[in-house]
């Protein structure tokens, strides 16, 4: 008696025997690639234009590298622009935040 693996393994083998075989590749394949790249040339650019090109390369980032830097310098220009709000310690604004202070902790004594 022939067990569940196996009969598997059997059934497998006749599928794999039973497949058509690929069709063959073409044989014109490397005169099709030289084709291909033939077609698209170049554009000339002038001289400044090329060396520009020449800079960019050097400089070659993923977008997200640029995206971080650009969010990374609009906050630090953004912090320059910020002004921050000037508030004397008056003792109405401390009674308020120790008053909050007492609502806060009383909430919270399971800790």
């Amino acid at each position: 008696m022939l067990s569940m693996v196996e009969r598997n393994i059997d059934e497998l083998d006749t599928l794999l025997t039973q497949r058509v075989a690929p069709p063959p590749p073409r044989s014109n394949l490397s005169e099709r690639i030289i084709e291909a790249s033939l077609q698209s040339k170049p554009k000339r650019r002038s001289g400044f234009m090329q060396g520009l090109d020449g800079l960019a390369d050097m400089f070659v980032l993923p977008r997200p590298a640029y995206a971080l830097a650009a969010v990374l310098f609009l906050g630090v220009v953004g912090g320059f622009y910020y002004q921050v709000p000037v508030q004397d310690a008056d003792d109405t604004y401390l009674d308020a935040y120790f008053l909050y202070m007492d609502d806060v902790a009383a909430g919270e004594e399971w800790l």
